[in-house]
């Protein structure tokens, strides 16, 4: 059974590859299979790569992705260049990656702030289109917020209030 921020990943994920309005997955069948590289002996900015996907009943996999990290001023930084995710669309890739970095900061596995920092690289970068994606972020998780189960969605939507 998936955790509250694999589950809130999940919902975000699944949100994004089918924006139906009625759309709800089953949460009881799908888990995440994922893997962390680490750069040996450096605390700092040890998270090389980080990817995953989710398995869905016995043997359906979906969602796969991932991510890239170099070390900036002993901080681990990404960009949408070094992203894979099955949908080349800009809005999808963006909100994706946003989203498997909110779970990364959730989790400790990048120092808080990282969102922020990511989401004003990719705006400043080529403004337009990246900013209206990057600032629909918070809705569109408050949307995915509520495909969870009753439980987890309050509690998701609670720690963002």
């Amino acid at each position: 059974m998936m955790n509250i921020f694999e589950s809130f990943l999940a919902a975000k994920l699944f949100r994004i590859a089918s924006p139906l309005k009625k759309f709800n997955p089953n949460f009881d069948e799908i888990r995440i299979v994922s893997n962390f590289n680490r750069r040996p002996g450096d605390p700092r900015c040890g998270l090389v790569m980080y990817s995953g996907c989710f398995v869905v009943g016995a043997e359906t996999v979906v969602l796969p992705f991932s991510i890239a990290f170099s070390g900036r001023n002993g901080r681990s930084t990404s960009s949408l260049a070094q992203f894979s995710y099955f949908d080349a669309r800009l809005d999808v890739r963006i909100l994706a990656f946003l989203s498997v970095l909110d779970f990364l900061e959730a989790t400790g596995e990048l120092p808080l702030g990282s969102l922020a920092a990511h989401t004003n690289r990719i705006v400043s970068k080529r403004p337009g289109c990246r900013k209206e994606i990057c600032d629909s972020y918070p809705e569109f998780c408050e949307r995915a917020a509520k495909d969870l189960p009753y439980d987890m969605s309050l509690e998701v939507l609670g720690a963002a209030a």
